[in-house]
This record gives C-alpha cells, sequence and structure tokens, in this order.
C-alpha cells in the first residue's frame, strides 16, 4: 500500500490540476459569454439599422450590403461561439475527472489513516493485556 506521505503528494497534484482546470473553464465561459453578448449586439445594432433605414429607396443598396455583412458576422460568432462550447465541454469534462482522481485519493487518505488508528489501538490493547497478564502473575 501507499505511504501516506506519497497520497498526500498525490492528493496535492490533484488538486492542483482541478484548480487549473477551474481556471480554465473560468476563462472559457467567460469568452464564451463576451462572444453571446457580442453576438446579441450585433443582432440588436442591426435590428435598430434596418428599422431606422427602412423604405429609404435611396438606401436599398447599402441596407442589402449591410444585411449581407450581419449574416456574416452573425454566422462567424456563432462558430466561434460553437466552438468555445466545445473547448468548454472538454475542460468540464477533463475537471470532471480530476475531481473524481481527487476524491479517490482522499478515501485513499481516510482509509490508510482508519487502518493505521485500528493498528495504533490493536497494539496499545495487546500492551494493557500483557500489563494485565504480568500483574496477574505477580498476585496483583
Amino acid at each position: 500500500m501507499k505511504s501516506s506521505s506519497t497520497l498526500q503528494t498525490l492528493l496535492k497534484i490533484a488538486e492542483s490540476r482541478a484548480d487549473d482546470l477551474g481556471r480554465e473553464a473560468a476563462l472559457l465561459q467567460s469568452r464564451r459569454d463576451a462572444l453571446a453578448a457580442r453576438a446579441a449586439a450585433a443582432a440588436e445594432r442591426g435590428s435598430h439599422e434596418l428599422q431606422a433605414t427602412a423604405g429609404d429607396l435611396d438606401l436599398v443598396s447599402a441596407v442589402s450590403a449591410f444585411r449581407t455583412r450581419l449574416r456574416l458576422e452573425a454566422r462567424r460568432l456563432a462558430r466561434e461561439i460553437e466552438q468555445a462550447d466545445a473547448a468548454l465541454a472538454d475542460v468540464r469534462g477533463k475537471l470532471s475527472a480530476a475531481f473524481q482522481e481527487q476524491s479517490r485519493f482522499e478515501e485513499l487518505i481516510r482509509r490508510l489513516d482508519a487502518e493505521a488508528t485500528k493498528a495504533r489501538a490493536k497494539r496499545d490493547q495487546a500492551l494493557l493485556d500483557e500489563a494485565a497478564v504480568i500483574r496477574s502473575a505477580r498476585g496483583g
């Protein structure tokens, strides 16, 4: 069985990995939220611009180009959001695995500590039994 200090070291490594992955997930989530906010703002800005130019025959060609640009921007942002979602799902999967690993080390440490406590109690009881036998043999 592994020593307690080895398990403590492995636990610290697992905790550090989980912390790193947690920070990475937070950064990815922040990036994804920023992209979603940009997409929403672009859609709203486009809607306002199109409403403002509705019915103005002088701007028909400009509106057509503007709509094309809006569609391209929306597609680009949607792709980036999709990529951010995939990266976030990947990191969350790794984070879940890291927490499971951390939990396994914590359980092993608890089990090792319980076994050590049980062994100490058994040794102490053996010493008490031996002292009682010696006392009894002395008539005391």
